[in-house]
């Protein structure tokens, strides 16, 4: 197999993969974001791509030789809030376009507000902001006009200890890694019993857009343990779930140039 993937930070977990993946003897491109054009035209083999919504969009667009574990759409919040609604860190959530969350502003603080703050987040998988806690200032200034016919999330605020990232298939967990522990970052390849065994309850909802998806999953300090998010293999930072790379492409490996790239 051949990879493309995108130079980003350290702890993101895509060049040690890469660097693991050459080690299992495939072949690897590690390359910076301003060359990814140039790398993705000169490609005549199949090449599965780990980078950023942008990078990836760049090289698909410069060469039909990428290869991308990603479905936009089926990420969209809106299309998988429903099916895992019991399992949501964000379970008392409300759809809204954001023109509607500004006019009535007072009434979603009023229902969500804790602190003063609520907590948005995009529908769009591409995310064009990150998920955060709002107060009545920053919703202004964040939800600019670009986003006002976007839909959003809005759900009450959540106090969390700690923060792990799964790699799942059909059949099992292929990866893991925890990524933050009472608000520091550590990645380590391990996961307490009650978070992965709630990994492992995501799979028999059989959500699979790609034979490969990546889940977090958070726990609170009332010692609960919810889904977070889901997301793409392809554009998911991999942190300490790097060091199952054997396992991840033993995954990826079967169907390399099949009809599930498309």
């Amino acid at each position: 197999m051949r990879f493309l993937i995108e130079e980003y930070e350290r702890e993101n977990g895509w060049t040690d993969f890469g660097h693991k993946a050459r080690e299992l003897g495939h072949e690897v491109s590690i390359i910076r974001a301003d060359r990814i054009t140039a790398v993705a035209r000169d490609l005549t083999v199949p090449t599965m791509m780990l980078g950023t919504f942008q990078g990836i969009r760049e090289a698909e667009q410069a060469s039909p030789k990428i290869i991308v574990w990603t479905d936009w759409a089926a990420m969209n919040c809106l299309n998988w809030y429903p099916k895992f609604g019991q399992y949501l860190l964000n379970n008392d959530y409300s759809f809204v376009q954001v023109t509607e969350l500004l006019r009535q502003r007072w009434l979603y603080f009023k229902v969500f507000c804790n602190d003063t703050k609520i907590f948005v987040r995009p529908n769009l998988s591409t995310k064009p902001f990150t998920g955060q806690l709002m107060d009545l200032q920053d919703i202004d200034k964040i939800l600019t006009q670009q986003l006002s016919e976007e839909l959003v999330i809005v759900s009450s605020p959540k106090k969390i200890r700690g923060e792990w990232r799964f790699i799942l298939s059909q059949t099992g967990i292929v990866g893991l890694s925890s990524y933050s522990y009472r608000g520091n970052i550590t990645t380590i390849p391990f996961a307490p019993p009650k978070v992965k065994a709630l990994a492992e309850r995501m799979i028999s909802i059989g959500y699979f857009p790609k034979p490969l998806i990546v889940v977090d999953i958070a726990e609170t300090f009332e010692d609960e343990v919810f889904l977070m998010e889901l997301n793409s293999f392809s554009s998911s930072g991999l942190y300490a779930c790097s060091n199952f790379a054997k396992e991840i492409i033993a995954v990826v490996e079967p169907y390399f140039g099949t009809s599930v790239y498309d």
